[in-house]
């Protein structure tokens, strides 16, 4: 929101979206205002580039799933890299021959990047990712939702959450937040009951000056 009300009458601002397996960019999105109504939502990630073939695959990866249903993203492509060098046990894991187009020669890779489909647009929109749903409680949770909803907070300057897996069964979902205003835990977890269901409010709040990174 601060970068268009910056330079948005001077350039036109991409989200682009693309992993570095598939060398890089392979779908781009402009911002417009509309994208700051709801501050809750990510700005989609828009459509794949012409070159890139791309499949929303259910859970086991075997199965496409419809417009409007969250699965893992699978790219296929000319820039798709065919694996990780010496390292064929990520590659096995990461890079297969493509469920939908069986005779390709060249690997599709799996993103591990749970995304859903608009069946009007075509835009592509970010859920999670796979390495980050949680189970808890029953219910399969993707953390990044919680940490949009925090972030949302006109008065939350950063957020991360995490997943602290219990000695014995369960866990626990614990936040954190550094803070551009007075507001403290309990107030941040009253605001996220506004927006979240029940099974999703985190068990811990910390509230931080800022939060710890390394140098990159």
């Amino acid at each position: 929101k601060k970068l268009p009300a910056l330079y948005g009458r001077q350039a036109t601002l991409w989200n682009v979206y693309g992993p570095t397996e598939c060398t890089c960019i392979c779908s781009a999105y402009a911002i417009s205002e509309a994208d700051f109504v709801d501050m809750t939502k990510l700005a989609p990630l828009g459509l794949l580039a012409p070159n890139f073939s791309g499949a929303v695959m259910d859970e086991s990866g075997a199965h496409e799933l419809p417009d409007g249903e969250t699965g893992e993203l699978f790219l296929g492509g000319p820039q798709v890299a065919l694996g990780y060098y010496n390292d064929p046990e990520r590659t096995n894991a990461s890079f297969a021959p493509h469920p939908l187009s069986p005779g390709v020669s060249r690997p599709c890779y799996r993103t591990g990047d749970l995304v859903y489909r608009d069946a009007q647009t075509g835009f592509y929109h970010f859920a999670g990712r796979k390495d980050n749903q949680i189970k808890h409680m029953g219910y399969r949770i993707e953390l990044e939702e919680i940490e949009a909803a925090l972030n949302g907070f006109a008065d939350v300057a950063q957020a991360a959450v995490i997943y602290h897996k219990n000695a014995g069964h369960g866990g626990r979902i614990v936040a954190f937040a550094a803070l551009a205003g007075a507001a403290d835990a309990d107030a941040l977890k009253t605001r996220l009951r506004e927006l979240l269901p029940s099974y999703m409010i985190p068990e811990e709040v910390h509230v931080l000056e800022a939060l710890p990174k390394n140098a990159n």
